[in-house]
């Protein structure tokens, strides 16, 4: 392994770390909503005043749970999409980086064989050097 891909890697998110949180998510997102409560449709505490209050009072309840449920697992999924933008964007940053450094490592190179055609003392041998290419120039 090279110093550049040691570079690359350091602090890097594996895909399979990636993965396995994203199907947590939908794990915890698909039980949640299987499992919120459902709403009753029947009056649970009699025909008195005092148990139709309760059953009203119990029916808001439900509906409060079953929102934050809802809301839940709302968020997890937000979450979860949230992961697999970030692993696309970790993607697109580390290949861009990754092309610049290869592009600098070049860069390096054409400098150090310049740097060596230009020590000698002696320029009497013209031959020992072939001259730097350009590429992409306009010439």
């Amino acid at each position: 392994m090279s110093f550049l891909d040691d570079v690359l890697t350091v602090g890097g998110v594996h895909q399979d770390d990636i993965t396995r949180l994203e199907q947590i998510l939908d794990q915890y997102a698909t039980g949640l909503h299987q499992g919120r409560p459902h709403q009753p449709t029947v009056a649970m505490f009699g025909g008195s005043a005092s148990g139709a209050d309760l059953d009203l009072q119990t029916m808001r309840a439900y509906e409060h749970v079953r929102t934050a449920v809802d809301e839940l697992v709302l968020g997890l999924q937000g979450y979860r999409d949230n992961i697999q933008k970030f692993a696309r964007d970790y993607d697109d940053t580390d290949g861009g980086v990754q092309g610049d450094l290869v592009v600098r490592k070049q860069t390096l190179a054409s400098i150090k064989a310049i740097e060596v055609c230009t020590a000698p003392t002696d320029f009497h041998n013209k031959n020992a050097c072939a001259p730097p290419t350009s590429e992409g120039s306009d010439d």
